[in-house]
Formats: structure tokens, C-alpha cells, sequence
């Protein structure tokens, strides 16, 4: 913080400064400060598109939704072109039960950048979470094709396989899971139900 107040003092009116130091702030819970240098960095930044992202994200850690959704809508505005925008208003969406906004908000995403794994495994639990199984398992498996040792992926394939009466390749993904985090227990218990 120290360094990054100093950088304010040398060049008050370089953004970054300010945006790190909002990020800082953001990082320990001080939304007060982090808010306060996300607004002055807005005065000074020539594309603000990160900055909101920012402010998006702030208001989203203190379940203050609405203003999530305006900030991270700003910065669509400000570059439409950022798939991690378009994921982390999904994430709003979801959490105010906006399914099918999440879902639209997840699928620019993707048109955005295909091979995201970030953005796939969205997705894929997007679609679980709204029961369309067979869409969820198609994205699942793009993460698996992109990183076969994926193991959210693993796992949450056999929950969606399960769903899908495949208990074959429900067990298979389990197992591989297992493969590669034998110290994770959800795929012990999920493959106890399943033998």
C-alpha cells in the first residue's frame, strides 16, 4: 500500500496508481478505499472498461447486485469484447436466480473466445443448474477436451451423467477424478452412490 500511495504522490494523475490501489484495498475487505481509488482512476483512464469491471466486482462481494450489474454493464460498454466481463455478470445473475440473463450473458462469452476454460465450465454448470443436461454435458466435455484432467469437470460430468442415466461414464469420470485428487472426498462419495 505503502508503494502505491507513494506512486499516487509522484504521478497523481497516472490511473493505475489508483487502480492498484483499489485492488489492494478490494483484496482486504476495505470497500470504503478500494471504492473511493476505483472513482479517481475513473477521472484519469482513458478506457475505463477495467475499472468498472472492478466496481463490478466490489459491489458483487457485498451482495449489492444491482450495482454489480450496472458497473459490469458499464464495461461492456467500454469493451464488449472482454469474456471475463460477460462471466462475471453471469455470476450476478445466477445468484439473483436470472438464469436465463446468466446464460445469454455466458454464451457471449463463449462467442467471445471458445476454447476459455473459464468460460466453458460456466457453462456447463449454467446448464446443470437449469436441468438442460445434454447442453451442460456437451460443455463439460470441451473442457475435457481442452484439459483432460480437469476435475471440476470430471466430477460435475458424473453428476450430469447420473442425470442422464450414463452411469458407465459417470463412474469412468469419477474414478479419473480420483486419478488426479486423491485427496479430494467428493469423488469418493459421489462414486459410493454409484457402485
Amino acid at each position: 500500500i505503502k508503494y502505491f500511495k507513494r506512486a499516487k504522490e509522484v504521478n497523481p494523475s497516472n490511473y493505475v496508481s489508483y487502480f492498484n490501489l483499489g485492488n489492494v484495498y478490494a483484496e482486504i475487505d476495505n470497500f470504503e478505499a478500494a471504492f473511493e481509488n476505483y472513482n479517481i482512476a475513473l477521472q484519469y483512464a482513458n478506457n475505463k472498461s477495467e475499472i468498472y469491471n472492478a466496481l463490478g466486482t466490489l459491489f458483487q462481494d457485498v451482495d449489492n447486485f444491482d450495482e454489480a450489474i450496472r458497473y459490469f454493464n458499464l464495461a461492456i460498454e467500454e469493451n464488449g469484447l472482454n469474456p471475463e466481463i460477460y462471466v462475471n455478470i453471469a455470476v450476478v445473475y445466477q445468484k439473483k436466480g436470472e438464469n436465463n440473463l446468466a446464460l445469454e450473458s455466458l454464451l457471449r462469452a463463449w462467442e467471445l473466445n471458445k476454447n476459455d476454460i473459464t468460460v466453458l465450465l460456466c457453462l456447463a454448470n449454467a446448464y446443470a443448474t437449469v436441468k438442460e443436461y445434454i447442453k451442460a454435458d456437451y460443455f463439460y466435455k470441451e473442457v475435457l477436451r481442452l484439459d483432460p484432467q480437469n476435475y471440476s469437470a470430471l466430477v460435475c460430468s458424473a453428476i450430469v451423467c447420473t442425470e442422464t442415466c450414463e452411469t458407465e461414464e459417470a463412474v469412468a469420470n469419477l474414478k479419473a477424478a480420483i486419478e488426479i485428487r486423491p485427496e479430494q472426498v467428493n469423488a469418493y462419495i459421489l462414486l459410493a452412490y454409484k457402485i
